[in-house]
């Protein structure tokens, strides 16, 4: 993993542990950590650098190619480890080509931040990814960030809320299984991790 990436992983598990008691469990041991596509719940801002800094391992992460247009975040995106994206193709092109290289990707099926913090629809292309790269899924369910920092604030909560990840066992694509019911049973797996959450 290169420097500036992992150092900002390392700072980021120190910044969530310290402001927010970040809980990261795993409910399955080993898990593997190259070449998978981590698919999670997006609720917040603040999801991207949450799970970075509580996987073990390197990732790359997506985002719209007008944010690139600034010359200094552009930089720092892509220290991050963040590569500029179309909508549709281009960003399952992408997808194809990291996974290829036994690099691990983040994606949110549901394509955008949920303004009240419940699961929406996904999207297919996780599954179509999945489908034809036969890349194990891990999903995930992120809790907290939409209480620290809610769509509609301009600036995050500092002190009095938890967050957490939950990382769930790997799914992966059944011969002859279309796209749709992969991104289902992604779906299907996320809720679980949620129920999970809420029941402790």
């Amino acid at each position: 993993m290169p420097f500036f990436a992992r150092a900002s992983s390392v700072c980021f598990r120190l910044f969530f542990k310290t402001f927010y008691r970040n809980t990261i469990i795993f409910e399955e041991r080993p898990l593997p950590t190259k070449g998978v596509i981590i698919a999670a719940n997006h609720i917040s801002f603040l999801d991207p650098p949450l799970i970075s800094g509580s996987w073990n391992g390197e990732l790359y992460f997506f985002a719209r190619r007008s944010l690139f247009e600034n010359p200094f975040l552009g930089l720092l995106l892509r220290h991050l480890n963040t590569v500029p994206v179309g909508m549709g193709p281009d960003a399952i092109k992408t997808s194809y080509k990291l996974l290829s290289e036994g690099k691990s990707i983040v994606i949110f099926p549901e394509g955008t931040r949920s303004e009240s913090g419940e699961l929406k629809p996904f999207r297919p292309g996780v599954g179509l990814i999945a489908q034809h790269t036969g890349a194990p899924i891990i999903p995930t369910y992120i809790f907290g960030t939409h209480e620290i920092w809610p769509k509609e604030k301009r600036f995050p909560h500092l002190f009095g809320k938890r967050c957490g990840c939950i990382f769930g066992s790997p799914l992966f694509a059944r011969p002859g299984e279309d796209a749709e019911s992969i991104t289902e049973r992604v779906f299907e797996e996320v809720r679980a991790l949620r129920y999970l959450h809420e029941s402790n």
